[in-house]
């Protein structure tokens, strides 16, 4: 029984680590992907910088929304 358990152990612990660099791969190809098409910059505040506030209260505060 002991062996057993071990050995589901282990094999859970070895499907995990395949599932991570799985992941990890997609995720890096992906940034990749995205730095060549010019995202992940820095941009800056440019020359008219705004704050935009979003209300999400209006949607159950007033009528009709």
């Amino acid at each position: 029984m002991v062996d057993s358990v071990y050995e589901s152990d282990e094999a859970y612990k070895e499907i995990e680590n395949q599932l991570e660099q799985a992941l990890d791969n997609a995720f890096n190809l992906g940034t990749q992907e995205m730095e060549g098409r010019g995202f992940k910059r820095r941009v800056g505040f440019g020359t008219r910088p705004a704050v935009i506030h979003i209300d999400m209260a209006n949607a159950w505060t007033r009528p009709g929304h």
